[in-house]
């Protein structure tokens, strides 16, 4: 009996995770307001959900199922009872209604162009960034919808935990020393939900939600609004931090647990977190920043990293200017959020998720990749 058991969990396992090719120009569109994605047909273990108006690719059907890639290299079958079938242009079978639909051939998320948001024009932008770049100082730079970037200087650090560490993860080790060759801006906060209003054309927010840290938006989504602010700069400088630019910013020179140090008791001057927090975000900046002056690098909302996510990534990776592992499955978050203990904000903590997923407690802020002058 535990060998039939073995073999059909290897069976499901093999099934979940093979990868036929799409059948070209076919999706499928989810109609129930939450569908769950099971392993194998009517009473296989369920593995994942998808949403109403969501749109997949339909990989083959089987007596009333539909078989989908639901998340990168994520396979599973849905009834058909809630989805309906929808012809598509194979040209544009990338992108399909604001969704990615097609993982294997994209390594990185594509923006299609689209309309620059009629509340910030291209010309206003850069007529703000302008006036502000004229009293900027040679450390800090405000671009034209006010958001804050501090330069963070060239230099070396040690990435990871020790040994010394009994509860470090895995993943965390073994600590190695990274070089970050070129300067870079980083975000002097998370950025706010106002920030995100503007360039995605959201409605108008209150003062107080203006200042919120922008939350439930996906690894695929945060890209869509880089490229629109790309194209209001007229230039491709913005960016999600790679995992060791993160690292290295909120570390500040220090090699402690925390940015202020290894007491995790002094955590609360620093950040919302599950004792503080109140079960929810907070404004941006209310909290004592780090000796480089970045805000909430500790709790408030977890942050998307551009860095694809690899367990043994630090076994292997470059010691100058590391960009993590060329190809995965999930994309890395750091920082810890308002739901989480002071285990989950140390600067060493890694965890990941699928590009696409969204959550009330995961936002991002941004990097300006080159000196940002006019």
């Amino acid at each position: 009996m535990r060998f039939f058991f073995l073999n059909t969990c290897f069976l499901c396992l093999f099934i979940w995770m093979s990868s036929p090719l799409p059948v070209l120009g076919k999706t499928i569109e989810v109609l129930a307001r939450s569908l769950r994605v099971r392993v194998v047909p009517v009473h296989g273990i369920p593995i994942g959900s998808v949403n109403k108006g969501e749109t997949y690719p339909l990989l083959e059907k089987e007596e009333g199922w539909h078989r989908i890639e639901f998340s990168p290299q994520m396979y599973g079958w849905v009834s058909g009872k809630y989805v309906k079938e929808v012809e598509v242009n194979e040209a544009e079978y990338d992108w399909i209604q604001g969704k990615y639909v097609n993982f294997r051939e994209v390594a990185e998320a594509k923006i299609p162009p689209k309309p620059l948001p009629p509340t910030t024009t291209q010309e206003t932008f850069q007529q703000r960034e302008s006036q502000r770049t004229a009293i900027q100082q040679n450390n800090t730079f405000t671009n034209g919808i006010g958001m804050e970037f501090i330069l963070i200087p060239a230099g070396s650090f040690w990435m990871g935990s020790g040994q010394y560490l009994e509860d470090a993860a895995p993943d965390e080790r073994p600590r190695h020393q990274v070089t970050i060759s070129q300067s870079f801006y980083i975000g002097k906060y998370e950025v706010t939900q106002g920030q995100w209003a503007e360039i995605m054309d959201f409605p108008a927010l209150t003062l107080e939600e203006q200042n919120l840290p922008v939350k439930q938006v996906s690894w695929n989504d945060v890209h869509e609004f880089i490229y629109n602010l790309n194209q209001l700069a007229g230039k491709s400088i913005y960016r999600l931090p790679t995992e060791a630019e993160w690292e290295y910013a909120a570390r500040a020179g220090s090699e402690s647990v925390y940015s202020f140090g290894e007491d995790g008791n002094d955590l609360g001057d620093y950040a919302w977190y599950d004792d503080n927090s109140e079960g929810q975000p907070h404004p941006v900046g209310q909290k004592r920043p780090n000796a480089w002056g970045l805000y909430d690098i500790h709790g408030n909302v977890w942050e998307w990293i551009q860095d694809w996510y690899d367990p043994h990534y630090y076994r292997k990776s470059a010691a100058v200017d590391p960009t993590g592992p060329s190809t995965g499955r999930a994309k890395i978050m750091r920082g810890g959020g308002w739901n989480n203990g002071p285990f989950f904000s140390r600067l060493l903590k890694r965890v990941h998720d699928w590009p696409d997923s969204r959550h009330d407690f995961l936002g991002f802020r941004l990097v300006i990749s080159r000196p940002a002058s006019p």
